[in-house]
């Protein structure tokens, strides 16, 4: 028997561990013990959501570089969860911007552009003024950017998008077979009523490069499968922090963007623009069932073992995010033949909000 055990893996975004991380990871570790005692198999993963804005917003505030920090936080992290003694299987722990993670976050982009489901248009998006960068509407709350607080203004840019509308009936009625907390799936039912599909292109650094070249003969063309993962260009610190001209720091590295068309041989520029981390995220749970395979993203005999997630715990601040962006994810690799479910989490407990005493509000748990 199985028992597949899950915390949202967290933003190494932040010096340490907070009561809140404690609240979602100690709960899950006792059921995780619970079943072993039983006699179940369980897998009770840990890893890192490094790619993103809040791991680079933290970056630029500290003078250093998003590796370097991400690294560090990560292993202090670690070395806390250590302390309380989670039981994780560390031979397991993944990092969303390791390159041989975010290879696969970019064959999965391809894999829905050939699908029909990623594609770039032009149309009024939220650009967060301090950010300098576009967000989803899900990133914005009251007219504000929900990591770094600045205003949130309209512009009208080229972007990448999925099609996660392609998927709003079935999204809105899978939410009747779930067995989430009555809140969650109503604020994900709301959104979905609306769902909107996904912006994931991002005008930052800190992200898995999309995998698209731009051809002046050809038009869009995708990367081969074979030259994955396109990585990130090292840079200095402080040359990947944004300009404001609303393109991706990658746009002023020459050898980053000049290359040949993998379709006719010409010159062509790579797309500049990043990845949100929520892509990065969108299928992490099934990397953590065969976490170091290489000719693939993931065993398929493993996944099939492991998946779907028997429990998942994290906030509810995921509910129009991340959510209903892995439920998508999973649909997609249904219907292309790569996995046999089509609900990742049917089971979901959120861990809730950690107030102090007089009632004002202490620390937000957000893993």
């Amino acid at each position: 028997m199985k028992y597949f055990c899950l915390d949202f893996f967290p933003y190494p975004s932040g010096a340490g561990l907070t009561v809140g991380h404690c609240r979602n990871y100690v709960p899950t570790d006792v059921v995780s013990r619970y079943y072993r005692m039983r006699g179940y198999d369980v897998l009770h993963p840990m890893g890192w959501d490094a790619f993103g804005l809040p791991a680079e917003n933290e970056a630029i505030r500290h003078g250093v570089h998003p590796a370097d920090s991400t690294a560090r936080y990560a292993a202090n992290y670690k070395r806390q969860m250590q302390l309380i003694r989670c039981s994780y299987d560390w031979d397991r722990e993944i990092n969303s911007s390791d390159p041989a993670y975010y290879r696969w976050t970019q064959w999965f982009f391809l894999l829905l552009y050939r699908r029909g489901l990623a594609y770039r248009a032009a149309a009024p998006v939220n650009w967060c003024t301090g950010c300098q960068t576009v967000l989803a509407h899900e990133e914005v709350e009251d007219g504000v950017c929900w990591r770094c607080g600045s205003a949130v203004v309209e512009r009208s840019l080229p972007q990448w998008w999925f099609r996660t509308t392609a998927y709003r009936k079935e999204l809105a009625a899978g939410l009747d077979d779930v067995d989430w907390p009555p809140h969650i799936a109503a604020m994900q039912r709301r959104w979905i009523a609306n769902l909107r599909d996904w912006l994931v292109s991002r005008q930052r650094y800190w992200g898995a490069p999309i995998p698209i070249v731009h051809c002046p003969v050809c038009g869009i063309v995708p990367v081969p499968e074979e030259q994955l993962p396109v990585r990130l260009p090292p840079l200095p610190t402080g040359a990947f922090e944004p300009r404001g001209d609303g393109r991706s720091p990658l746009a002023n590295i020459a050898e980053f963007v000049h290359t040949t068309c993998p379709q006719c041989g010409g010159p062509a520029q790579r797309e500049t623009d990043t990845m949100a981390g929520s892509v990065c995220s969108s299928w992490y749970f099934l990397r953590f069932a065969s976490p170091h395979a290489d000719d693939f993203a993931f065993d398929r005999e493993a996944v099939q073992r492991w998946l779907p997630v028997d429990l998942y715990a994290g906030g509810a601040e995921h509910a129009t995010g991340h959510l209903l962006y892995a439920r998508f994810f999973t649909r997609v690799l249904a219907d292309a033949g790569l996995i046999d479910f089509r609900e990742p989490f049917p089971l979901l407990r959120s861990q809730g909000v950690v107030h102090a005493s007089d009632g004002r509000r202490m620390s937000k748990s957000r893993p």
